[in-house]
């Protein structure tokens, strides 16, 4: 076995760990679907006359003009005049087609969510300074003021300026996932006792509580808060019991939870507890106030803001009171949370870097960029452009040094520590007459963030595809950081809005089907690909590819079937090319097509991809070459695993068939 073939199964093997230990510690919806569902079907068992705050309007009347807004999404199947009967089939087979969508669960899957320091009140829960910063006992609760003083007024503020976002600025909180769904998600959680300690008679919050997987980092520094750690008063990881505790256990046993989990609209409401009716009933009342507040406005800014303050302000008074601060609920405006209590995100970093290049026994001090993309919504990853520029000294003599390199965080904390990799590293040494590049792999990296400012970074284990294993090689950054808050209101113009345009007349003729209606459900016709990195290992002593970055764009072949087989569409990448002392850029694109053998596996084939090469050392020339390849796709969830398996190139009409000829790293894109 070469070494490439060594380092590539090396390079799969730590990426795997990595990636599969992030999503094996995720949340689960954990009864939040049970919840949205029970409150949709008691709103629709209410007629005219039923309902205090709408009596003109039955519960369906309600429901049907939220979802003409796509305020709530629209159902597969949901019956209008004019539609096509190609729903009738299910008429006899599954109600699900029409009631309403249940979506809530899903913010669980906004990973970038779960781990951010401002994320946690998405889940109205504490942020673990909260305890650490106000540690004193208040005898009232039993627990640390700060987890009532500080953290029960910010998630007040929180959601108010999300219901704010929802109703006044409806497309771009759809876009970033601040949709009804987030807030239905975030009053689900406030109701279990994982999240938040209630009064179980009254109701009112006493305190919220941390999650122990943002706690551990900084109870390193502040010990104040590890008595705290393994207590009742904090959020267990990965999975807290406490939060299946909304069925009567005496009616469902714990084995059976997860059923109804899988199938919320089953669930008969005498199975829910007291804990589970009340946080249906938080869960309906939001549906209510906001079909008041927007029947009642009809589009004018200023009756809606009106009627939002009047009604946000009953919503917070009847299920969302503090059990000792009576009165942040009487007082919280309805606008915009404070921009530090924002979520943000780290976009642009600027630091001095010292690197020991242990091979070279050389010190390298460099000026260092970092230009990162967040993580996407429904996956972990986060990406980074990272350049470097500097001198290198060996004892007494010095030369520059630099690198370019692609960075993919796997584990991301987002606003507080990110943990990943750098899959490809050009590094670059000149000397005043050569250019010598040598391409990396970077197995381990840290970055954190201080106070949105303080950029800080460390980075091991280099191994270099041409010369070996750099272990003793190291990386110190400090710098600072440039911010952007979230949602990127400045980026909008670079995507399509994702929901159609609100509906002036809610019924008849005037009734119009999205063909996508969730930024959650990928339309299975059409989607793309982002390669953020990808290497080729060829049949030649030391020839090595890297791709860096490319594109795949593909359509499924069969648009009306659930579950297409064949599929089609085109790639386009740049890379480069490392064969002894030659080095060339290339640019390559071509066709391709895919066949699902499973759900989670594909074959690729790329049967004809022109690629045209430009000569950047002293020896090596342009040329023109044209490739093809063959091989497999492992597909997990948003992202997936590319293998060739056998790699042609007609130029010089040479086969390469190895245990793997190459590898590209794919993220779903829609």
């Amino acid at each position: 076995m070469n070494r490439f073939t060594k380092i590539s199964r090396l390079f799969l093997l730590s990426f795997a760990a990595q990636t599969f230990s992030s999503e094996a510690i995720s949340h689960t919806t954990r009864g939040h679907n049970v919840l949205e569902a029970a409150a949709y079907k008691n709103l629709l068992k209410k007629s005219k006359g039923q309902i205090l705050k709408a009596p003109d309007y039955s519960g369906k009347e309600i429901l049907d003009y939220l979802i003409s807004l796509r305020v709530l999404r629209v159902p597969p199947c949901y019956p209008f005049p004019g539609r096509k009967d190609f729903c009738n089939k299910y008429a006899e087979m599954d109600s699900l087609e029409w009631l309403p969508v249940v979506g809530s669960g899903d913010m669980d899957a906004i990973m970038y969510r779960q781990f951010s320091k401002n994320g946690q009140y998405f889940h109205f829960m504490a942020s673990p300074g909260a305890i650490y910063r106000n540690p004193e006992v208040d005898r009232r609760t039993g627990a640390p003021r700060g987890l009532t003083e500080e953290a029960y007024p910010i998630a007040i503020r929180f959601i108010t300026g999300m219901y704010y976002e929802i109703l006044e600025q409806s497309d771009v909180s759809k876009k970033f996932y601040r949709d009804i769904y987030s807030l239905i998600h975030t009053v689900g959680d406030s109701y279990s006792s994982a999240h938040v300690e209630r009064d179980t008679i009254t109701w009112a919050v006493k305190y919220l509580k941390p999650w122990q997987a943002t706690a551990w980092q900084p109870y390193l520094v502040y010990w104040s808060g590890w008595p705290y750690f393994v207590s009742d008063k904090i959020h267990w990881f990965p999975e807290d019991v406490r939060d299946k505790m909304y069925l009567k256990p005496a009616v469902v046993p714990q084995a059976e939870v997860e059923y109804y989990d899988k199938n919320p609209y089953i669930v008969p409401r005498e199975f829910l507890n007291e804990r589970g009716i009340q946080a249906a009933n938080a869960i309906e009342d939001l549906i209510v106030i906001t079909f008041v507040i927007l029947r009642e406005s009809e589009g004018d800014k200023g009756k809606l803001e009106a009627a939002a303050n009047r009604e946000w302000l009953w919503y917070l008074n009847k299920h969302f009171r503090g059990y000792t601060d009576t009165e942040t609920v009487n007082t919280v405006k309805f606008e915009p949370a404070p921009r530090e209590e924002q979520e943000w995100r780290p976009m642009v970093q600027l630091g001095t870097r010292y690197r020991r290049n242990a091979f070279a026994n050389a010190d390298n001090f460099l000026l260092a960029m970092n230009f990162a993309k967040p993580p996407s919504f429904v996956d972990p990853f986060g990406f980074a452009a990272g350049y470097e520029i500097g001198k290198q000294f060996v004892g007494k003599k010095e030369q520059w040094a630099g690198s370019i390199s692609f960075g993919l965080y796997l584990w991301h904390y987002s606003d507080v520590l990110a943990l990943g990799l750098d899959p490809t590293i050009a590094n670059l040494t000149w000397d005043g007459h050569q250019l010598t590049v040598d391409p990396m792999i970077s197995f381990l990296r840290f970055d954190g963030w201080i106070s949105r400012r303080l950029w800080l970074s460390v980075e091991a284990f280099r191994y270099s595809l041409i010369h070996g294993w750099r272990k003793n090689e190291f990386a110190l950054t400090a710098g600072v950081a440039f911010s952007r808050d979230v949602p990127f209101h400045w980026s909008d113009w670079l995507s399509e809005p994702k929901y159609m345009a609100k509906q002036e007349n809610p019924a008849g003729d005037r009734w119009s089907y999205p063909a996508l209606d969730s930024p959650l459900r990928l339309n299975p016709n059409k989607y793309g690909l982002f390669h953020p990195f990808g290497y080729g290992f060829r049949k030649q002593t030391g020839h090595i590819t890297i791709s860096p970055i490319g594109y795949t764009f593909l359509k499924d072949y069969d648009r009306e079937a659930k579950f297409s087989r064949w599929a089609y569409g085109f790639y386009m990448g740049a890379g480069g090319e490392h064969n002894f002392d030659n080095v060339w850029m290339f640019l390559r694109a071509g066709p391709v097509i895919r066949f699902k053998i499973i759900a989670l596996v594909a074959l690729n084939l790329e049967p004809v991809t022109p690629k045209y090469s430009i000569g950047l050392s002293k020896n090596a020339g342009g040329y023109f070459d044209a490739d093809a390849s063959f091989g497999t796709v492992l597909m997990l969830g948003t992202f997936d695993i590319q293998l060739e398996l056998l790699h042609y190139s007609y130029k010089l009409g040479q086969l390469d068939q190895k245990w793997i000829a190459g590898l590209r790293f794919g993220v779903l894109r829609e």
